[in-house]
This record gives C-alpha cells, sequence and structure tokens, in this order.
C-alpha cells in the first residue's frame, strides 16, 4: 500500500472530531445540518490526530521530513466525500500541521541523541587522554 493508501485507510476508520463523514450505511444522508458550534482550528485537528497511536505509526512527518501536500491531499480526497469541501480543507490543513509537529519531535529526539554522543565522546577523549592520567 502507498503512503497516501495508508493514510486513506486511516481517515476511512477513525472519526477525527470535528470533521463530517458520510454514513457508510446510509449513503442517502450525505449532508448534515451546519455545525452548531464553531468549527475546529487545524492546530485542534492536528492534536486529535496527534492522539491516535495508529496515526503517529504512520510516520508522516520524521525527523528527515514530511510528507507532501499532494499526497495527504490525495489521502483526504480518498476518504472524504466532495461535498464537505470545508472539511477536506480543514483536515489537509490538520494533517499538514500534525506532520511538521511530528517531524519537530523527531528533530528534536534527534538533536538530543547528536548532542549525547557528542558530549560522551568529548568526556571519552579527555578522560583518555595523557595529561589526565
Amino acid at each position: 500500500m502507498t503512503k497516501a493508501e495508508q493514510l486513506g485507510d486511516f481517515l476511512s476508520r477513525y472519526e477525527v472530531p470535528g470533521i463530517r463523514r458520510a454514513c457508510r450505511y446510509a449513503p442517502h444522508l450525505l449532508w448534515h445540518p451546519p455545525y452548531l458550534q464553531p468549527e475546529p482550528l487545524p492546530e485542534k485537528v492536528a492534536e486529535d490526530l496527534l492522539a491516535i497511536a495508529e496515526f503517529r505509526a504512520l510516520q508522516l512527518g520524521t525527523w528527515l521530513g514530511t510528507a507532501d501536500g499532494q499526497l495527504i491531499a490525495e489521502a483526504v480526497e480518498m476518504a472524504t466525500p466532495p461535498i464537505y469541501r470545508a472539511d477536506v480543507e480543514l483536515l489537509i490543513d490538520g494533517l499538514t500541521l500534525a506532520t511538521l509537529i511530528q517531524q519537530r519531535e523527531g528533530q528534536k529526539i534527534a538533536g538530543a541523541l547528536v548532542l549525547g554522543v557528542v558530549v560522551l565522546g568529548g568526556l571519552l577523549a579527555f578522560g583518555s587522554s595523557p595529561a589526565a592520567g
């Protein structure tokens, strides 16, 4: 399965709070009344996605980079009916932000590991120098 297909499969199985979905068992009910509460922000969508372990396991944002916008848009289009254009855009923005956050987290971990290796190497080099003995 491609990354877009994996993400599309994830989105079709998980309910993202604030994102409307067509009911699988009642395709004639594609339209739902408008929200009674304000639409969520992409930051809230990203937060909700990052709280789901299976989303994190997709590794869309790693310390080396993030999934490109075309892949995210393709996956969202697979899982969301076109009638919900505003939700499609919100979900794309939320997913893009979530991958950036996931990337930053990976970069922090990688940076801490590199710093630890450098410090440890320096301590070992200093401890084994002839002046220290």
